[in-house]
């Protein structure tokens, strides 16, 4: 059962009483279509959670992102990395990144996990698959906008490089992300505009 916040303030304070009552997640899922606020959204649950006494990182999906017509790619990326996470929480996160100037591959990069910290796992598809069984607590959170918002918000943050990807890109998030993602994510949050 989701609980749909409409303040970002209430949100934190849900994520981290949630963390006082369960112990601390070893990983916080931010997901959402492009512009829906994830990034922005992600380091100021960080601050807060550090702020709190509760340790913790970020890291991006779109390090794993292979292009712009890379999303597939990036979340089966995650999707492995979660599964090896789930067989040893002390594992490091092993990607291949892109290089947008050249559109080739990097890596393989490696990011060290700190079992004693909680890991923000921000992008799109950053929630596990709904079958996912994990051995430690999993806080998802999917940020909503409707879309001309989003596009608008995308655009004024990287400017008019994305503009002839855009449609690109939201004809993958629809083929990869659930219409109603609601049935397995704990909070939805809906940005200011």
């Amino acid at each position: 059962m989701s609980i749909l916040c409409i303040e970002e303030q209430q949100l934190l304070e849900k994520i981290h009483h949630s963390i006082c009552q369960q112990g601390a997640p070893k990983i916080i899922t931010i997901d959402g279509r492009s512009g829906a606020g994830k990034t922005t959204f992600s380091h100021h649950l960080c601050t807060y959670l550090n702020q709190h006494n509760v340790p913790s990182h970020t890291f991006t999906l779109e390090n794993l992102y292979q292009g712009w017509n890379g999303l597939q790619a990036g979340i089966k990326q995650w999707h492995r990395n979660l599964n090896n996470l789930s067989d040893n929480p002390q594992s490091p996160l092993i990607w291949f990144g892109w290089n947008w100037d050249t559109q080739q591959p990097t890596g393989p990069h490696l990011t060290t996990i700190d079992p004693r910290q909680t890991l923000i796992v921000e992008g799109v598809g950053a929630t596990p698959p709904h079958n996912y069984q994990a051995p430690f607590n999993v806080i998802t959170c999917w940020l909503d906008m409707p879309s001309h918002h989003r596009k608008e918000r995308a655009l004024n943050r990287d400017g008019e490089t994305y503009r002839p990807y855009w449609n690109t890109w939201a004809e993958q998030e629809n083929l990869q992300l659930p219409a109603h993602p609601a049935s397995h994510i704990d909070y939805i949050f809906s940005p200011p505009v």
